[in-house]
């Protein structure tokens, strides 16, 4: 089976995640993968990939695009007569986008018949906000429901109700974001990571893993183990991401004077060893879709303290707890302080479901149609 995976870029975020996870497990006896990417932007998942020998197109090698060339226009055009000359070279007989391309693919797959799949990462409301380009890329993925079957991938429960509402369609599906087990496992804490950050034995760590944006809520963050170090000041904060907000929150750090025990890794390669020296995960997200770090955390068997806007069905284990956004920075404080005197003994709910080995396998039975799917549907 021929399958493509189409997305902007290969950056290490969710949907590259998951894309490269994907790439990383699927049986290759069993399928011919291709993945097409607008701009090369040389990033670990790039260089991942490679030492793999996995197939990976760039368009703007092939079209000699310039992810800075000044005009938005003539990138477009060149995307989408770059994206329908590779696609038919390829000739799959799947091809699985994400993110908001769904023009690039409308424009590809006229006169096709290759089966389609969009794996939707976000709330609906969020991907499609009414911008000029997330209404096209929406009335594009309307089209492709209409006329070539375009069969969408869900998140979760709630969100897969949303999108049969929104698009009126049943063809959607739930599909976790596997993981790797083999890499997020209970293990000793990682000593020579720990040295290497300068945090003793006896220090208290309480970690956040996301991009510095709106959404992961990192002031608030900041508020909460500001209360947590007036509890116990043998403690630190330490932060793995980047984003636009990063230099706002450090100012923030500065603000509270916890310059010396805030720790700003940046974006790392290793999570599994940073998860390792975590005593505690704080997530308190103003909204998420399924964030599948919180699926590696329980993996490792750290206990996490999330906000009430994330789904419920993150929640596969008894080591997480919920607190609303509306309590405040002490309440979340004293929360923290409970969880990790009386944390108990580890029991999984279902985690064993988002094993990369088992998403792979369900998503080749969704794609070759066994899954009850019409095997004819265009």
């Amino acid at each position: 089976m021929k399958v493509v995976q189409y997305i902007y870029g290969l950056r290490t975020g969710g949907a590259e995640t998951l894309i490269t996870n994907y790439a990383l497990n699927f049986n290759q006896n069993l399928v011919d993968l291709t993945i097409v990417c607008h701009y090369r932007l040389n990033t670990y998942y790039e260089n991942i990939l490679e030492k793999a020998n996995i197939k990976v197109i760039y368009l703007s090698d092939y079209m000699k695009l310039n992810p800075s060339d000044s005009n938005p226009l003539t990138r477009k055009i060149n995307l989408f007569s770059a994206t329908r000359k590779i696609l038919n070279e390829i000739n799959p007989d799947v091809v699985h986008f994400h993110l908001s391309v769904a023009p690039y693919i409308l424009f590809s797959a006229i006169g096709k018949s290759y089966r389609l799949f969009l794996t939707v990462h976000n709330e609906p409301e969020v991907i499609w906000d009414g911008k000029l380009w997330s209404t096209l890329d929406y009335l594009c993925t309307k089209k492709l429901i209409k006329r070539k079957n375009l069969r969408l991938i869900s998140l979760n429960a709630m969100m897969d109700d949303q999108l049969k509402t929104i698009f009126k369609t049943n063809n959607v599906t739930v599909v976790n974001n596997g993981i790797d087990f083999k890499k997020f496992k209970k293990n000793n804490c990682d000593k020579k990571l720990k040295d290497k950050l300068s945090i003793s034995e006896d220090i208290t760590v309480i970690g956040h893993i996301g991009r510095f944006s709106e959404a992961k809520n990192h002031k608030f963050i900041i508020e909460i183990f500001n209360s947590y170090y007036k509890i116990n000041k043998n403690s630190k904060l330490v932060l793995v991401g980047v984003g636009e907000l990063e230099d706002d929150i450090k100012i923030i750090v500065n603000s509270y004077s916890l310059e010396n025990d805030v720790i700003f890794l940046g974006e790392r390669h290793d999570i599994p060893s940073v998860i390792s020296i975590f005593d505690l995960f704080i997530f308190p997200s103003l909204y998420e879709g399924l964030p599948v770090t919180l699926v590696e955390v329980q993996k490792m068997e750290i206990p996490s303290l999330i906000s009430s806007t994330i789904k419920k069905d993150i929640i596969l284990s008894n080591y997480i707890w919920i607190e609303n956004l509306s309590h405040n920075s002490d309440q979340w404080a004293a929360k923290i302080d409970k969880i990790l005197i009386s944390k108990p003994k580890f029991e999984s709910k279902g985690l064993d479901d988002w094993d990369i080995n088992q998403v792979c396998n369900k998503l080749l039975r969704i794609y070759s149609a066994e899954d009850g799917v019409n095997k004819s549907d265009k």
